[in-house]
Formats: structure tokens, sequence, C-alpha cells
């Protein structure tokens, strides 16, 4: 790797400062980055969410060097970069499972999230569309339930909990 005077050698692309007239070759502490760190075993980590992480410090989407490799695994499976608005998602809830056919690519953060919330859906009720109550909680067929701005309620729980909110209040 061939990188030019006044820039980090460990190949972040941060500019370094000067010593006596020349410029140094690493920011501090980047000189035991990566393959030079006596820490290092093999560039694969697993992340506190239990993501696995490769050391691609070139890499876009890199941060500290290392890169999610279910992003990589995707992208050279389409032959492109996934663009920063598209999100990837464990089709088996198994985050160290990057085999391609466990994962799945959703144009936009907020698709994949409502992909979420429909699968918690089915796991608690069986039904893909059915929506929680604001006020009980429980989940039902959306036909049986009103809508506000922030989500969904049957009248007779919204009714009961304002009542049982003005005792509480009146004592």
């Amino acid at each position: 790797m061939n990188i030019e005077d006044g820039f980090c050698q460990c190949g972040c692309g941060e500019r370094v400062g000067h010593t006596r007239g020349k410029a140094n070759k690493y920011l501090k502490g980047h000189n035991r980055r990566g393959t030079r760190s006596p820490k290092w075993k093999g560039g694969r980590i697993i992340d506190s969410n239990g993501y696995i992480f490769i050391w691609m410090p070139s890499h876009p989407r890199a941060h500290n060097g290392y890169v999610a490799e279910h992003i990589v695994v995707v992208e050279r499976s389409f032959g492109r970069q996934l663009l920063k608005t598209e999100a990837v998602h464990h089709i088996n809830q198994n985050r160290t499972d990057n085999y391609i056919g466990n994962l799945m690519v959703f144009s936009s953060h907020s698709s994949h999230l409502a992909f979420h919330k429909r699968l918690v859906a089915f796991e608690i009720c069986g039904h893909y569309d059915w929506k929680p109550c604001s006020f009980c909680h429980q989940y039902d067929d959306p036909r049986n339930l009103k809508r506000n701005g922030t989500g969904s309620y049957h009248p007779l729980h919204k009714k009961q909990y304002y009542q049982e909110r003005k005792e509480h209040k009146a004592v």
C-alpha cells in the first residue's frame, strides 16, 4: 500500500502532523492498528451486538478499519456497493450467520423496521397484519381498532384508561 506523505500510513486517510519539519508517519496509536497490533487475531471480530466485523480499512463503510461482514457478503453477491439507505436483514435472526441465502436486503431502514414489526406481530398472535392496542397491548385485527396519530386502540380500552386515570387523580 503506497500512501503519500502527510497522511497516516495505517490507511485511515487522516492527515498527520509534522515533527522538526518532517511529516509524521502515523497518528498517535495508529502504528499499532490492524496487522501491526499485538492483539491481531486475523481481522475478524464479533462486536457486543453479535455482528461479525472484518478488517477492511479502505471500505467506505469501515469504522475504525472494520466493516460488518454481512454487508461485504451482500456487496460481493450484488457486484456493487450497498447504498447508505439499504439495510441487510438476517432471515434466521442469527447475526453471525452471514451465508448469502440467509441475508435479505431492504431498500430503506424504515422498510426493514416495518418488516420487524410484522414479524413480532406474527410471533405474538399468528397474524402479520394485526396491530397492538396502545392501551391494553393486545394484538387485534385493524378493523376492530381505531387509529390516532401514534397508534391503534380499542375504543373501550381507551375509555377505561381515561376513567381510571381520572379516578386516580381524584384520590
